[in-house]
Order: C-alpha cells, then sequence, then structure tokens
C-alpha cells in the first residue's frame, strides 16, 4: 500500500511540472494594433504562450489574419489565426 502511495504521489508531481513550467515563463511583450482596420476583429488576451499547446476547433470558416508587419494569411478559422503570436487581428471572410 506504501508503495502505491508513494507511486501515486510521484506521477501526480511528474504531470504537474509541465503547469508550473508554464506559469513561470514570463509574458511576451504586446504587440500595439494600431495596423488593424476598423472592422477586423483583435486576437483575444493573454495569447498562447511560447510553446504551448493550443486546442482549435477542426471547422472551416477561413478568416484574412492580419501580421504585426501588415502582411496577410489566410489561416483555416480565427483560432488558428490567434494561436499565432504574429497575428494581431482578422477579419471574416478568406483575403483576397
Amino acid at each position: 500500500m506504501s508503495r502505491l502511495r508513494v507511486l501515486l504521489s510521484t506521477l501526480f508531481v511528474l504531470l504537474a511540472l509541465p503547469g508550473c513550467y508554464h506559469a513561470l515563463q514570463p509574458l511576451p511583450e504586446p504587440v500595439p494594433n494600431t495596423a488593424l482596420p476598423q472592422t477586423a476583429t483583435s486576437c483575444p488576451e493573454p495569447r498562447p504562450q511560447p510553446g504551448q499547446q493550443i486546442a482549435c476547433p477542426m471547422n472551416y470558416l477561413p478568416v484574412c489574419a492580419i501580421h504585426a508587419d501588415g502582411s496577410r494569411s489566410s489561416p483555416p478559422n480565427a483560432c488558428s489565426a490567434c494561436a499565432n503570436p504574429e497575428i494581431i487581428g482578422y477579419t471574416d471572410a478568406q483575403c483576397p
């Protein structure tokens, strides 16, 4: 019984450590949204941290993502767009 308790405690600690690592990472500097057109939607904060996995739905509703450098791309949905830290916002529908 005691060995089982030690084994389960060790397993719990090992599974909890990745969450602690994420909490210790510094927050990225916010990107100013000055390049967003009035019709664009800003990506919600807080953004996913580098290396953090995010589960986006698999629905295909393409958006026109606006990158911090002003370039654009067409990811499959808004969640996928905002999972990229270089994207500051998006407009509905695929880029022309």
